[in-house]
């Protein structure tokens, strides 16, 4: 039980509280999009319809954005900015960063971006 809480404690601690634990977390969001980056598409996919190949430019687009923000949640990790809005400089909700690590706005500045 005490290990249990001990796991629970630190899972509701604040990444802008922790940068090691978010650097960790982002470095490995940024290696799982970078295998599925550079994973070769299948012969099916070269010979897929019109359609098919259209969804998997679109899917490979979304997925190097997401990695461009990892990138630069990165560097606001190393630049001791993260877990503040960008636009503000308000805190990130610790709810909002553990949704979303790599986010760089505070809900109030996304809902008026």
């Amino acid at each position: 039980a005490a290990m249990m809480e001990a796991r629970r404690k630190r899972a509701m601690a604040s990444l802008r509280d922790d940068p090691a634990a978010a650097r960790d977390l982002l470095m490995a969001k940024r290696a799982e999009l970078a295998a599925v980056l550079a994973a070769p598409e299948g012969e099916a996919l070269a010979e897929g319809s019109l359609e098919q190949q259209a969804l998997a430019q679109d899917v490979e687009r979304l997925r190097r954005l997401e990695l461009q923000r990892v990138e630069a949640a990165l560097q606001r990790v190393e630049g001791g900015e993260y877990g503040w809005c960008a636009a503000c400089g308000e805190p990130i909700s610790d709810a909002r960063l553990a949704s979303d690590p790599a986010v760089a706005l505070c809900i109030a500045c996304a809902e008026h971006a």
